[in-house]
């Protein structure tokens, strides 16, 4: 009697399609988690300069601004040269920049219940050495209550970080614009 050992055609073909569709799932599922980690860090990121302008300008004695640039999606930290009344401000760190899929999506803020949102340009906020915050728009100093910073992804999801101008201190939010 002879027995022959190997494995058939078909019997190669259905191991090679299992291990297709393992590798199908396993790399779109891959995929999204990575673009949601990328996300989370793009949120986490924005967060800490935030905590970082109001840090510093507690720290150094000296005024520091956040500008955030809707139309790049991205945020910059920059030191100011004095304590109050800046003329001159330079780059403090590198541009924190939107991750892949990523998007900045607007800034709300208010003042006595009024609201605006800015969803195409720069919008810039100033921390001072006493720790709070107002808006800056070409030199003019604007106080506000709150500034929301919304930003979200092209799978959907959301965050959003608000920030008490009057404390400078922030808080992130996400699933919610």
């Amino acid at each position: 009697m002879r027995t022959e050992k190997g494995f058939t055609l078909v019997e190669i073909l259905i191991v090679v399609a299992i291990i297709t569709i393992a590798a199908t799932l396993a790399i779109t599922n891959l995929s999204s988690w990575n673009r949601h980690n990328n996300f989370v860090g793009f949120q986490r990121e924005v967060f800490s300069e935030i905590q970082e302008a109001r840090t510093r300008a507690i720290a150094m004695r000296r005024q520091y601004r956040l500008v955030i640039d809707l139309s790049a999606e991205t945020v910059l930290l920059e030191r100011g040269n004095a304590g109050t009344g800046s003329t001159v401000w330079s780059a403090d760190r590198s541009t924190v920049s939107a991750s892949a899929g990523a998007t900045l999506v607007d800034v709300v803020h208010s003042l006595a219940g009024a609201s605006t949102t800015v969803s195409t340009s720069q919008f810039t906020l100033v921390f001072n050495p006493a720790g709070d915050a107002y808006r800056w728009n070409s030199g003019v100093i604007t106080p506000l209550d709150t500034a929301n910073l919304h930003l979200s992804t092209d799978s959907g999801e959301t965050a959003t970080i608000q920030l008490f101008c009057w404390t400078g201190k922030a808080r992130l939010s996400v699933g919610t614009i």
